[in-house]
């Protein structure tokens, strides 16, 4: 994807100029013009692009590459999309390539040796984190005019395996080949090891061969390894020896000697660890009195000799120390404040909107399934970029939490609480935790898990959940939930729920208290979730991290006072969330991660093939869902940016009903289409149709989803808290009347026929989740209509068919209900865009049998930002 000077990539990198182009893709100058840096961008080939394997392993690769900090080392900003082209954004390193440095000549000694120093600095810190260069040569070293010296391009060569070779066989980009069955070749050809050139699998010893290669060439101006073409260069390097006769006489035997090894053709006769190369070169394990094996005799010492000589000596005397701080404290006068990075992981439209970083921010927890199975959790490692699911965790949509350790993940699976180990992947369970909101696990082995009637606590080795706070219905509180351990394991952080807005908030609990005596304390008025973080090298003080107006905010907090102090600062925009959860997670090593917003949507309209019905659209909409027809055909309520509009399909203006922070769901209309219920904060609330009077509560208090109305008048609806139908009378004072009183998760998503006799619903009595239907209100046996697993049951107006999605299938079953209830198989009829991970339902049928869906433009990622302090450090802050 060629770029001119002027054009937008991404939306916000202004392209300057081009910087050069290779087998690695082609590199651009460009303004990243929300953080007002220049930066590089490297376009990936086509090629690349287009090929699914190597796109999701160069995904896997550049998760590690970026989480490389260090003051020799170029960093990977991000990764970023634009049409289907990808591009990586860079640090902009001024300054010559060493290569064009070299092409001056030899570089003098102590410059050489200066730069060698730092190049072995950055590889030490690359291979401490377990990266390997695999490409490094002298047109990947950039040393700028004020003597910095940047390593570029760190582990790309196996990230990308990159194309064709260039006209130059020396300074070729890099080669990659199939053809051995011992792996493939990565790298450059004039400063491959020998084993990376027969194809054999490589380790850091190959960095040590290829900065071997790059010294000699800085001190002697020349490559060591020559050729004619790549198949001579290659020659060479597996049989020829470098012509050492062309290192200057000026070269201490210490560092000569240190050459050979680390151009040894046996990897086991070579230095095995760079930082041994780094202190050989400084002397540090040479005897003065003894000529190295195979070293030139020693020139007779001048003024500039002995000057060097007694450096060397104090570097051996020092030898201990340096091994001990690393070479990067004596290169610079502090300890570098690691730039912050962010890159994203692609996720399918199954992954919830939940993530669950791991204590030390090695991996992520989230969730994912479908309408055919229960959510059950995954885990990706950022090391190796791989995930695996942990079999056993169906999750009851709650989001789970790791212990401090990261060994366990507790999680509920809708009345239990239980825990899995996650290297072993065994499953306990901790407690009975009904009506489950979120919990936290302690240092000292404590948990506490909100709910329906407060904050319990309970031991992770397991027991009796005992309250540590209680609701105060008189305020109208409906659950206590979401807890966040402060450190000392003694205070937390949990969100009140109430019909009170003024209650409503983040607060600060304690345990040891009396739950009736507990004077809670206020920190925020928000509807969302939030988490501590503590200090790290970047930022002296804790921080609390909580959502506004989709934007990820950070303000001082000290856990100590509990006290907020300062102003918040801006981490992260267009950050999702998923009722009162917020979709962010942030570790104790300086890692957040968070799920996107959803993106811009449109109401489509399909016919009974699947195929659009283009004058029936509606676009333009921020993160729309549950699409509901009114019972005459000509309005369509739906919860746009968590807000409920109805939509008038005639054309006049739409009417915005709801005006809240906590966000609605599941829209009902009442049966003569005057009004509509839906979920609110605290418990279920109507509104006029046409916006002419507030909303009001409607029926008992709780967490609720309507569904249907009754014949009688009745809401038929799912209490959350117990997984279960339900009927509710709109009294206030009326107790919820179950429909179903069999195994937890029977009986969700509920639909009745339009002549009220017949209710369907799910249940996952079979193991996995199934359309079911009973005569309403009963008696009579449910008669099981999804023999392939399915969700969403949706009437036909007629009564005639019942539709249910089946994965991202729409189904039809003939329904024959005038001597009992008859039904013919399933039929697909076509495939769709049903948003997993949100209540139901995702589509409506309209009279003429017209389906009304949504349509998302994009599933949004996760994105990861590694270091996220250090903004605070960059922008002045502590």
């Amino acid at each position: 994807m060629p770029l001119n000077a002027g054009d937008r990539f991404a939306g916000h990198f202004e392209v300057t100029g081009p910087l050069g182009a290779g087998g690695m893709g082609e590199v651009y100058r460009a303004r990243d013009t929300r953080l007002n840096r220049d930066v590089a961008l490297k376009i990936l080939p086509d090629a690349f692009a287009a090929d699914p394997d190597r796109l999701a392993r160069f995904q896997r690769e550049a998760e590690l590459l970026a989480s490389l900090n260090h003051p020799n080392i170029a960093q990977i900003h991000g990764l970023e999309e634009d049409g289907g082209t990808r591009a990586l954004v860079l640090e902009l390193v001024e300054g010559p390539t060493l290569e064009e440095r070299i092409a001056r000549g030899p570089i003098p000694l102590d410059e050489a040796l200066d730069i060698a120093a730092r190049m072995a600095d950055a590889l030490e810190a690359a291979h401490e984190a377990g990266v390997i260069h695999r490409d490094l040569k002298p047109a990947n070293v950039k040393v700028r005019d004020d003597g910095a010296v940047k390593v570029l391009d760190f582990g790309l060569a196996k990230a990308l395996e990159a194309g064709p070779a260039s006209g130059d066989a020396h300074d070729s980009p890099t080669i990659t080949t199939a053809a051995t069955q011992l792996g493939v070749i990565v790298g450059t050809a004039a400063y491959m090891s020998p084993e990376q050139a027969r194809g054999r699998p490589v380790d850091r010893r190959a960095d040590v061969w290829a900065f071997g290669a790059v010294v000699y060439e800085m001190l002697t101006g020349r490559k060591a390894f020559g050729g004619d073409d790549v198949t001579g260069i290659l020659a060479e390097v597996i049989k020829s020896e470098p012509a050492w006769a062309s290192l200057s006489a000026e070269v201490p035997r210490a560092v000569s000697g240190v050459l050979r090894r680390c151009l040894a053709k046996d990897p086991g006769e070579r230095l095995r660890d760079i930082a041994d190369v780094r202190l050989g070169l400084l002397g540090a394990f040479e005897d003065p009195d003894r000529p190295a094996a195979g070293a030139m005799p020693a020139p007779p010492p001048g003024p500039g000799r002995r000057r060097r000589a007694a450096e060397l000596a104090a570097a051996a005397g020092l030898a201990a120390i340096v091994a001990g701080l690393g070479m990067r404290s004596l290169l610079s006068p502090g300890p570098p404040v690691p730039p912050p990075v962010r890159f994203t992981i692609p996720v399918s439209p199954n992954v919830g909107p939940i993530v669950k970083l791991s204590p030390d921010g090695r991996y992520l927890a989230y969730l994912e399934g479908d309408e055919s199975r229960e959510p059950q959790l995954w885990i990706h490692s950022f090391a190796s970029g791989d995930a695996r699911l942990l079999a056993g965790t169906e999750v009851a949509g709650v989001p789970p939490f790791w212990s401090p350790d990261g060994r366990f993940i507790a999680f509920s699976d809708g009345s239990t609480l239980k825990r899995i180990d996650v290297a072993e992947g065994t499953v306990e369970s901790i407690g009975d935790a009904p009506g489950f909101l979120g919990g936290s696990w302690s240092d000292d082995g404590v948990i506490v898990f909100g709910g329906q009637t407060g904050i319990m606590q309970v031991s992770a080795a397991g027991g009796t959940p005992a309250p540590v706070t209680a609701l105060d219905e008189a305020r109208g509180d409906a659950g206590h939930g979401a807890p966040r351990f402060l450190p000392g394991g003694r205070h937390f952080l949990y969100l009140r729920v109430s019909t009170d807005q003024s209650v409503n908030g983040l607060y600060v609990g304690a345990l040891g208290v009396d739950p009736a005596g507990q004077d809670p304390t206020r920190l925020l008025a928000t509807g969302s979730t939030a988490a501590y973080a503590a200090p790290t090298a970047s930022t002296e003080v804790g921080r609390l991290l909580f959502m506004e107006d989709r934007r990820l905010l950070a303000q001082p907090f000290d856990h100590t006072r509990l006290q907020l102090a300062g102003s918040p600062t801006v981490v992260a925009e267009d950050v999702g969330s998923f009722n009162f959860w917020a979709s962010f997670s942030v570790s104790r090593t300086g890692t957040v991660a968070w799920r996107g917003a959803d993106t811009a949507g449109s109401v489509r309209w399909l016919e009974p093939t699947g195929d659009e019905w283009s004058p029936g659209a509606i676009g333009g909409l921020n993160a729309p869902r549950n699409p509901r027809l009114s019972p005459d055909g000509r309005r369509l309520a739906l919860v746009e940016d968590g807000d409920l509009w109805v939509f008038d399909l005639d054309g006049r203006p739409p009417i915005r009903l709801t005006f809240d922070d906590y966000g609605t769901a599941t829209p009902v209309w009442t049966p003569d289409g005057s009004r509509i219920v839906y979920e609110a904060d605290g418990g279920l609330a109507w509104v006029s149709a046409d916006g002419g009077s507030p909303p009001e509560p409607v029926g008992p208090r709780g967490h609720f989803h309507a569904h249907a109305w009754s014949p009688a008048g009745d809401l038929i609806a799912v209490d959350m808290q117990a997984s279960r139908l339900v009927e509710l009378a709109p009294d206030a004072d009326a107790d919820p009347r179950p429909l179903e009183r069999s195994r937890v998760g029977e009986g969700i998503h509920a639909a009745l026929s339009p002549d009220g006799r017949w209710l369907a619903y799910l249940s996952n009595v079979t193991g996995q989740w199934e359309v079911w239907v009973r005569a309403y209100p009963g008696p009579g046996a449910p008669v099981r209509i999804s023999p392939n697993g399915g969700g969403e049951p949706v009437w036909a107006r007629d009564g005639r068919t019942l539709y249910y999605v089946e994965g991202r299938a729409m189904m039809a079953v003939t329904v024959d209900a005038s001597t009992g209830f008859e039904f013919g198989a399933p039929v697909r009829l076509f495939e769709g865009d049903f948003r997993q991970f949100q209540q139901p339902p995702s589509y409506d049928v309209a009279a003429d049998g017209r389906f009304v869906t949504i349509r998302s433009d994009a599933t949004p990622p996760i994105s990861v930002l590694l270091n996220w302090p250090g903004m605070l450090r960059a922008a002045g802050e502590q």
